[in-house]
């Protein structure tokens, strides 16, 4: 689209990664009941390949929890286009690109407080610490396992 860079088989391959990838057959198809392959029964909501572990804040120094998150664990980081993110590695984690994506490994989990964690819920309002600052609207995110070949 912009400078004539669209590359539609990128977009297609995320957005299969989506939870509610499924529901809109019916919308993107003239007769999707002809394909046996675009709904899924099995459960009420469509397994995605991706859980979203958090949401980066506005000013990139604070992450929300969104799932659960330890230490020593890789979360690879989804950027808006074109945003710059620059490797590091101190006391609280390491930023890094491995195969042109980027990553964030917490070495501790400190919240805005101070208060060192050795794992963070969703249902933990409070902010956790980044080793450096992220591009706002950014998100952290790790492949899930399947659950019975679903």
């Amino acid at each position: 689209f912009y400078h004539n860079t669209l590359k539609p088989s990128f977009y297609a391959s995320e957005l299969n990664t989506l939870k509610n990838r499924g529901f809109t057959d019916g919308y993107l198809m003239r007769r999707p009941f002809e394909r046996l392959d675009t709904q899924n029964h099995q459960t009420a909501i469509s397994e995605g390949d991706f859980q979203v572990n958090g949401e980066i804040t506005e000013d990139g120094r604070f992450f929300a929890c969104k799932f659960t998150t330890t230490t020593n664990t890789a979360y690879e980081i989804i950027a808006p286009k074109n945003a710059a993110i620059t490797p590091i590695v101190n006391e609280i984690g390491k930023i890094y690109t491995f195969e042109k994506r980027s990553y964030l490994v917490l070495y501790k989990i400190l919240l805005e407080n101070n208060t060192e964690l050795e794992t963070i819920h969703s249902g933990n309002v409070n902010l956790v610490r980044l080793p450096a600052p992220l591009p706002a609207f950014s998100f952290l995110r790790t492949q899930v396992e399947s659950k019975n070949g679903v």
